[in-house]
């Protein structure tokens, strides 16, 4: 209805929860390398401290013969209170190099359960 879960631009990696309750959180998670052997993974990071719910984890990229993307994926329920804001943030296991996520590549869905 619009107030149960709200985003801003100022904050573009936030979404704040408007109504407690239990969420249906679904995020695919897409991303590109050049850092061989990068082992990517993505968990929900609550009021931007606390990791809560599964980590999505391996998005395996060997980085050669044309193997650079990879993609994380996860569904969960998950009780959240009215004023938290929820991102999703990636990261992978390797120590160098870094991965990238582009627009239109990556999905996240939050449904109010109940």
């Amino acid at each position: 209805n619009g107030s149960d879960i709200t985003w801003s631009s100022a904050n573009p990696t936030r979404l704040t929860i408007g109504t407690t309750g239990t969420y249906r959180i679904t995020f695919n998670i897409y991303g590109e390398s050049t850092t061989q052997r990068a082992n990517i993974f993505a968990q929900m990071r609550i009021d931007g401290t606390t990791f809560a719910g599964p980590i999505a984890a391996g998005g395996y990229i060997r980085a050669a013969s044309g193997h650079n993307e990879a993609s994380v994926h996860a569904s969960f329920l998950y009780p959240l209170t009215s004023g938290q804001y929820i991102e999703i943030v990636g990261n992978q296991a390797a120590t160098g190099g870094s991965w990238d996520t582009t627009i239109g590549t990556s999905q996240v869905s939050i449904e109010l359960i109940h």
